[in-house]
């Protein structure tokens, strides 16, 4: 395809910071072109339809390449920028259907500056007058390809027309968006004062940043009954634009207190007690917190979030991610269970408190149904403070996350000391005393951070072990005499449990300690077989089934079935299956059995085999393709 060799006769130079189809327009008028049609009818002379901007510049001017990084803005349909050169901002926040200008500027200068095409600035920074956007001949817009370089296709001269001078507010709503764009382009702008009465963050923000800021505050204070405020039809027209700027700029000042009133008028009233925070804000606050997101909002989010601590009477937890967690802490509003967890009070007794009117409460409006009780942070901080922190057996026990028989034997083995117990036969768990500084020390000495992944299976928990390895509460206490003693170290503490059954220890560790304290044993039940070979006792009895595990006895005196070490040992010589499996063959656990299949070795057993849960595979074969995939 042949290059583009024509180079026009007068090639000016871009100037700072000028438009994109003003330059080209100015680039034409120069060589005798009175529109952009010069543009399209170079591209046909020349065949060539896919050139850029960049290339259609630098090969018709002979430009150096930094020379023609001034100009920003869209330019025409054909001629398709750099992205450079639209500073990163959203389409509707460029200008590209009609002209804008101020007619002193375009007087005194004689280019199309880029930043007139920012769809938010309407007044020129330096004459603070509103932009022009329709001819003082005919009124009518005029768009890039109709008219001259500095005429209107009726004749009419465009540095002639007269704007009117735009209030405070909007000139210094200008200024801050100029600075921004002269930034944004890597220049510095001219020192401009920041209205004393607006937050300071502004001067900082990027030009997208603010072009959003600006954009979703002047859109949500505007059209307040819309469902969506930001899809604005006609956005580019300053009628359209001046009502949605002039409000954004009464939010930014006396700031933050017309901030607040606009929140306050966006909340219905009786909404305060809504159960939900959409439901308390609102759908267009909701949206609008949305907008927020980004970090450099930090300062609007802020007196958002100060808004909802203040006024809100629901609870604040963990899905209201937009909300710092210091804010999360210092609300002033917890739920019932949020008070129980913290007083180690039953909700029923909460419930009683605030009916006696101990409690400072009230019952969350959840669609039209209050049966959701919210609790005063600070009138429950009193109540415990007032009480001394003294716990009976029950709330202790709920306070530990174990059962009340558990927490007997605790004491009975001189782990916690109680304040006060029942004598005399009396076994009323209210009669109980524990002080909460005393649970607290206890849990100290066995309580580490929370783990990022509790369910991994290289871990298992205090709950799990009472559950799978003892059968009455002294191993517990066991348990937990080698944690203090440092016989078995903690991993970590699972958040979704209460108390010391999340505690979290290594599997192995474990296993190695727990087989050391059990006698030798020859002969396992079924429960402790399958235990022995760590698979589940359905799968021990498939496999038995299936003639895989023999030499079962049957007692006569007992209805149990028993089998001898030697033969467990015998199968685990043969066979391999689970976490084994995948630690020789170096694929996942859940997908080695799959891979080894894929590979040509057959499992004996498993579901596509002869319907089994657990793929167990022939050791032998397994080593055979080992060293064959291995070499």
């Amino acid at each position: 395809m042949p290059e583009i060799s024509y180079h026009l006769p007068s090639r000016p130079l871009p100037q700072p910071r000028e438009s994109t189809l003003g330059y080209l327009l100015r680039l034409g008028d120069r060589n005798g072109h009175r529109s952009l049609a010069w543009v399209a009818q170079i591209r046909r002379q020349h065949s060539r339809p896919d050139v850029t901007l960049h290339q259609f510049l630098q090969l018709t001017t002979g430009h150096p390449e930094p020379s023609l990084h001034q100009i920003y803005g869209p330019s025409l349909p054909a001629l398709q920028p750099a992205p450079s050169h639209l500073l990163g901002l959203k389409t509707q926040f460029w200008n590209s259907e009609h002209r804008r200008w101020c007619p002193a500027c375009l007087r005194e200068s004689g280019y199309w500056k880029a930043e007139w095409q920012l769809t938010l600035q309407i007044v020129c920074p330096e004459h603070g007058k509103l932009l022009q956007e329709h001819c003082p001949g005919c009124h009518k817009p005029l768009r890039w390809h109709g008219g001259e370089l500095f005429h209107c296709f009726c004749g009419q001269d465009l540095r002639q027309a007269r704007t009117p001078q735009a209030d405070g507010p909007l000139q210094a709503l200008g200024q801050l968006i100029s600075a921004a764009f002269v930034t944004s382009t890597g220049g510095e702008p001219a020192a401009t004062a920041l209205q004393q009465d607006w937050p300071s963050e502004l001067a900082t923000l990027h030009l997208t940043r603010l072009c959003e800021l600006l954009w979703s505050l002047g859109c949500y204070a505007t059209f307040s009954t819309v469902t969506k405020p930001q899809k604005v039809q006609r956005h580019h027209h300053l009628k359209v634009l001046l009502p949605i700027l002039a409000n954004t700029a009464r939010l930014l000042s006396n700031w933050p207190a017309v901030f607040d009133t606009f929140l306050q008028e966006r909340v219905q009233p009786g909404r305060e007690y809504a159960l939900s925070l959409r439901q308390f804000l609102g759908q267009q606050l909701a949206w609008l917190h949305r907008t927020l997101a980004h970090p450099e909002f930090h300062f609007v989010r802020q007196e958002l979030e100060r808004f909802i601590a203040l006024h809100w009477k629901g609870r604040i937890t963990d899905r209201h991610h937009f909300i710092s967690h210091g804010v999360k802490q210092r609300h002033p509003v917890i739920s019932v269970v949020e008070a129980s967890q913290q007083s180690c009070l039953s909700r029923d007794k909460l419930v009683t408190l605030v009916q006696q009117g101990a409690l400072q409460g009230w019952s969350a409006d959840h669609h039209g149904r209050r049966d959701f009780l919210m609790i005063s942070r600070t009138s429950l901080e009193q109540f415990l403070l007032a009480s001394g922190g003294m716990l009976n057996l029950i709330d202790s026990a709920a306070y530990l996350g174990v059962s009340k028989g558990r927490l007997k034997l605790f004491v009975e083995r001189g782990l916690i000391k109680p304040t006060y117990r029942p004598s005399g036969g009396k076994n009323d768990p209210v009669q109980w005393m524990f002080q909460q500084q005393v649970l607290d020390t206890f849990l100290t000495s066995v309580q580490v951070n929370a783990h990022a992944t509790p369910d991994c299976g290289s871990l298992i928990s205090i709950d799990q072990i009472c559950r799978g390895y003892t059968r009455n509460g002294a191993g517990m206490v066991e348990l937990l005499q080698a944690i203090q003693q440092g016989d078995l170290k903690m991993i970590g503490h699972n958040p979704a449990k209460v108390g010391i059954g999340g505690l979290l220890l290594s599997r192995q560790s474990f296993r190695h300690w727990f087989e050391q304290r059990q006698p030798e044993k020859t002969v396992f039940s079924l429960a402790g077989a399958a235990r022995y070979l760590g698979i589940k006792e359905h799968v021990l009895y498939w496999l038995r089934d299936r003639g895989l595990i023999y030499d079962w006895h049957q007692a006569e005196s007992k209805r149990m079935t028993s089998i001898h070490k030697e033969t467990l040992d015998r199968f685990r010589q043969r066979y391999v299956w689970g976490r084994e499996l995948a630690e020789l063959s170096g694929y996942g656990r859940q997908s080695a059995s799959r891979a080894l299949i894929n590979r040509g070795v057959w499992p004996v057993s498993g579901p596509r085999t002869d319907g089994g849960i657990t793929y167990v595979f022939l050791r032998e074969d397994l080593e055979h393709y080992l060293r064959v995939e291995r070499g």
